[in-house]
């Protein structure tokens, strides 16, 4: 029997095609979260932030945050934060 073209694939049998870490663990949350959603996050209110990813951080695999407002106070915020972390 020859196994699955790439598509038919599972995302946890995607994971040996690619040597990249970051590639791997994306794969493998994607698959353990049984969800391949990604939000893109784009407030300027700390608390708002927080609030978004508490709300769908157990359901998405890859939330997207912009760097500047990372930079502008978001980091001591987030340190604390390991509720929904996808590794």
């Amino acid at each position: 029997m020859t196994s699955p073209n790439f598509a038919q694939q599972t995302y946890a049998q995607r994971t040996g095609n690619f040597s990249n870490a970051a590639a791997k663990q994306l794969l493998e949350t994607i698959e353990r979260k049984k969800s391949n959603l990604c939000v893109s996050v784009d407030v300027t209110k700390s608390s708002d932030f927080i609030s978004v990813i508490d709300t769908v951080g157990p359901y998405v695999a890859l939330i997207k945050v912009s760097a500047p407002k990372i930079l502008c106070g978001y980091g001591s915020l987030l340190a604390n934060q390991d509720t929904h972390r996808c590794a």
